[in-house]
């Protein structure tokens, strides 16, 4: 059951009823598998980046606590 809106007619404009029911019956657009796998590398070079500046800032903070330490 539809709700009747406040300013105007209870029914949509055709144009708009039509609109809806094309976007949802399209199928949805393919990617490429080159693509999949040039993104899917992406992602591991930035997870192995994000992994080694992480381990380099672990190491520094300890050598300079080690540091502060011995002094």
């Amino acid at each position: 059951m539809r709700s009747v809106q406040a300013a105007g007619h209870g029914h949509p404009h055709p144009v708009h009823a039509h609109r809806g029911m094309r976007l949802a019956g399209r199928a949805p657009r393919l990617i490429a598998p080159e693509t999949l796998t040039l993104f899917s590398e992406r992602m591991d070079d930035e997870r192995d980046y994000e992994n080694t500046v992480r381990d380099f800032i672990l190491l520094h903070d300890l050598t300079h606590s080690a540091d502060d330490f011995d002094s």
